[in-house]
């Protein structure tokens, strides 16, 4: 029985996937098939097709400037970074990707720069602690976290408080 799957964002436009006598077929949202997958090779076989607008960025092999950012579709998360200073427990932040710096000892417990839905991966290359719920951050499992330089932790501002929605740790 073939099958269909639609990628794109909620209510389109859609590329899709369908499956057409066992061969996989991308489709632009047309419905005109611009690449067959090419089992033998193991990638897509474009057809002499160019794909635009595609929505990814190779960090290794591109830049993004301010004319580049106004350009990408609407959902296209881009991640700014700069670095911050924990000081008396808190932080400040203004972009979405945020190195964390610190005094020995101090723990963070508070950030600042609260947008609602605004959202941030901490990294650092010191240590430190998260503070659960000592502040305005809630992690998950309720408890404190050990962050250190192969440690990352992203959070979203629900209105009240940093929610973590994930973490890696190597």
């Amino acid at each position: 029985m073939p099958s269909r799957i639609d990628i794109g964002p909620e209510g389109g436009p859609f590329v899709a996937i369908n499956e057409n006598s066992n061969d996989l077929e991308l489709q632009d949202i047309n419905g005109n098939v611009i690449a067959v997958w090419d089992e033998t090779e193991g990638q897509w076989d474009l057809n002499n097709n160019s794909l635009t607008n595609i929505n990814a960025i190779d960090a290794s092999s591109a830049t993004l400037d301010s004319s580049t950012v106004g350009s990408l579709e609407a959902g296209t998360q881009v991640y700014e970074e700069e670095s911050v200073i924990l000081q008396n427990n808190e932080i400040t932040v203004n972009n979405s990707l945020v190195k964390v710096t610190s005094e020995d000892g101090t723990n963070l417990k508070t950030i600042n720069g609260e947008v609602s839905g605004k959202r941030v991966i901490l990294f650092t290359n010191v240590n430190f602690v998260i503070e659960n719920a000592s502040g305005n951050i809630l992690l998950d499992g309720a408890a404190d976290v050990e962050m250190r330089s192969t440690r990352a932790l992203e959070f979203i501002y629900d209105g009240l408080n940093w929610v973590e929605l994930g973490r890696r740790f190597n």
